[in-house]
């Protein structure tokens, strides 16, 4: 005779992932982000591609004018950037939901005085993330109140987020915001498979501000690029900075092209974080025993 198994029943945990596969079934969505993006288009008049979702090579172009406006924003204020903040969206929306549900949620930013740029991306899940760079000045427990303020109550769209202090050094994170071509320990495109272009003409943007990010208009910005390689230029003629781009070169980045390596050193070369690491290499070198 078999006996009667009776079903276990589920933990929270295991209610919680059974609800957000029945309500976020992607089938019922259209996909916000392309899955096979042209790699390159034609030229027109040997005009650059433009546009985060033209193409992969328009969408790096775009991503490497953005690394270089954002350290010519930090120069114009004076200041560096303040916090970094990620928000991930536990639920697939639609265009129409993501546009409103990100238009509340900036409105409650403004008026509790955030001045910040946002990075909309897409993941392979059909679901939308976003990264925030302040420029305000707020308190951990500050910003992290005014997020959960701005945001939408979790038991209407669920979401996360973390929230780091920008670091002195943040030309890294400049790249990692746009998803820059950038090449690391013999990979030659460490961001590839997290860049993805999103539908055009479905009115989610790649990119806004919140206040006044942004000093000038970001052609103006650019432009000032002139002024950021005189800096580098002045930089790398300083005393130790060459030596401290050639032992970043061979003892860490070794696969990587040495220039890349030394435009953001010679740019910090005057930075407290480059100076100490100079000072403990080479003008107060730790003695070795034996």
């Amino acid at each position: 005779m078999k006996t009667q198994r009776t079903r276990r029943p589920r933990l929270d945990f295991e209610n919680q992932v059974a609800t957000d596969i029945r309500d976020n079934s992607s089938e019922d969505f259209p996909l916000i982000y392309q899955k096979k993006p042209a790699y390159s288009k034609p030229r027109y008049q040997n005009k650059k591609p433009k546009g985060w979702t033209d193409s992969i090579e328009s969408y790096c172009i775009e991503a490497d004018r953005l690394t270089q406006c954002l350290l010519n924003n930090k120069i114009l204020a004076k200041k560096p950037y303040t916090w970094f903040v990620t928000i991930k969206v536990h639920k697939t929306l639609s265009p129409i939901e993501i546009k409103e549900f990100w238009n509340s949620a900036t409105g409650k930013f403004k008026r509790k005085g955030v001045v910040a740029l946002w990075i909309r991306e897409a993941t392979r899940n059909n679901r939308i993330h976003y990264h925030l760079l302040f420029r305000s000045e707020h308190s951990e427990k500050e910003l992290t109140s005014i997020v959960e303020y701005s945001m939408p109550p979790r038991s209407i769209t669920r979401w996360s987020k973390s929230v780091e202090r920008v670091k002195d050094c943040d030309y890294r994170l400049f790249q990692y915001l746009g998803k820059s071509k950038v090449a690391f320990g013999g990979n030659p495109d460490i961001y590839a498979k997290k860049r993805l272009l999103l539908v055009p003409k479905k009115g989610i943007y790649k990119l806004g501000q919140i206040g006044g990010f942004w000093l000038k208009s970001r052609k103006a910005i650019y432009k000032e690029k002139s002024k950021v390689e005189g800096r580098i230029c002045l930089g790398s003629e300083q005393e130790y900075v060459r030596d401290l781009i050639q032992h970043v070169h061979t003892v860490f980045f070794p696969d990587r092209p040495i220039e890349k390596i030394a435009r953001p050193i010679a740019y910090y070369w005057d930075s407290e974080y480059v100076q100490d690491w100079i000072s403990k290499l080479f003008r107060n070198p730790t003695p070795t025993i034996g």
